[in-house]
């Protein structure tokens, strides 16, 4: 049987509190996040850009496979793409997804479960694949 983890939180609600629950296994840059909880500017990532240069997401379907953290999503988002679908096989990180999604009020239609067969069983047709 397992045993129910009694974790609390005993400081004042915010989303640190959330982000803090995954310390030290973050690898984003969290905008509007006291700590850092990762190094690498994700969110604003240069390839994302040029993907859109090259072929613009603004009204777009995407698909994002393995999200991470959300970020790529995120960025897309920003960038227009009005329908995201992300597939993640990492339970952890699919944990930290939902965490992201909920913070930056992202919407992202998040999927747990492997990417091989999202994609062969899936009726779903995307605009772009990242």
């Amino acid at each position: 049987m397992d045993v129910p983890r009694n974790e609390y939180c005993t400081n004042y609600p915010c989303d640190q509190n959330i982000i803090d629950i995954f310390k030290g296994s973050f690898f984003t840059i969290l905008p509007g996040i006291t700590t850092t909880p990762g190094t690498a500017a994700l969110m604003d990532d240069g390839r994302i850009k040029w993907a859109n240069e090259m072929y613009p997401l603004k009204g777009k379907k995407v698909l994002e496979c393995g999200p991470l953290e959300l970020a790529h999503s995120y960025a897309m988002h920003a960038l227009g793409a009005s329908d995201i679908t992300s597939v993640e096989a990492n339970s952890y990180c699919y944990l930290k997804c939902l965490c992201v999604k909920d913070i930056y009020k992202l919407p992202v239609k998040l999927l747990l479960g492997d990417i091989n067969k999202y994609i062969t069983e899936s009726k779903d047709t995307f605009d772009f694949v990242l």
